[in-house]
């Protein structure tokens, strides 16, 4: 059976990504297709459409943002100790977000203590 989907694919550096043309528009495909080939891919977070929407973000990167925007304000006012201030915070809440992100894959060994399995001799 014929399906009216359809799909392509482009490369970006050395990453390649899949698309599905939907609505008039090519965009990260949402559903699963049977029989097809594996993709693993991550979709970029819409736009938002208003001001009041809220971002899918930590707290640790909402108070980042929060003292950017603090320090922005500042240098706009000529304040510099106080855009100093905001910035220094602002650094510390992004480490901190940065921080808490795992980046590679931990390994745990186990601990084994002094048993009757290990002995001395004397």
């Amino acid at each position: 059976m014929a399906s009216d989907r359809k799909y392509a694919y482009y490369f970006r550096g050395r990453d390649i990504a899949l698309v599905e043309y939907k609505n008039g528009k090519w965009q990260s495909p949402t559903e699963d297709v049977a029989n097809g080939l594996m993709f693993e891919y991550s979709k970029l977070p819409s736009t938002p459409a208003n001001e009041g929407a809220s971002l899918d973000m930590s707290e640790a990167m909402a108070n980042a943002l929060i003292y950017y925007l603090k320090a922005m304000r500042a240098e706009e006012a000529n304040e510099l100790r106080e855009r100093e201030h905001f910035y220094q915070l602002f650094l510390k809440w992004a480490h901190m977000d940065r921080d808490n992100k795992v980046k590679a894959v931990r390994r745990v060994t186990p601990l084994f203590s002094s048993s009757a399995q290990i002995r001395t001799s004397s």
